[in-house]
């Protein structure tokens, strides 16, 4: 597989497990994903924990589920620290080939076998969710 540095997935697509584990971008984009569940994410958050997908930076999904989404199942068995709202993370990124920054507030901390940090930040509805995996150690700035 081909290390492309930014990759966007524009039409809708159903991921599997094993879909998630083969990206090799450091930056991917899925703008209409489709899980049955979100034990598809939270299997995908606990092969990153142990150190899949090494290239990976970040993440976006914007997804719709079978069943109605709940944030416990999505988290269920890793160990997280929600990050209190008025912590801001700054981030770079290379849009267009201009260097741009922007800011997050907040999320939910999990961290690699590595030591590497990752932010979650999640907006959810019913049986929707935006959810961004943003890693802190190699794109924020303090």
């Amino acid at each position: 597989m081909r290390n492309y540095k930014d990759v966007a997935f524009f039409n809708p697509i159903s991921l599997s497990l094993d879909d998630l584990l083969m990206i090799n971008s450091s930056e991917t984009t899925f703008f209409y994903a489709f899980f049955s569940t979100q034990k598809v994410l939270n299997r995908f958050l606990k092969h990153w924990i142990k150190g899949s997908n090494p290239r990976l930076e970040t993440i976006v999904f914007n997804c719709n589920f079978e069943q109605k989404f709940e944030m416990d199942q999505l988290l269920k068995g890793i160990d997280y620290k929600v990050v209190p709202p008025d912590r801001e993370k700054r981030f770079s990124s290379l849009e267009r080939g201009a260097l741009d920054y922007y800011t997050l507030e907040g999320g939910i901390d999990i961290k690699r076998c590595d030591g590497t940090f990752a932010t979650l930040n999640i907006i959810s509805g019913e049986h929707s969710a935006s959810i961004g995996i943003q890693e802190l150690v190699r794109k924020a700035f303090h």
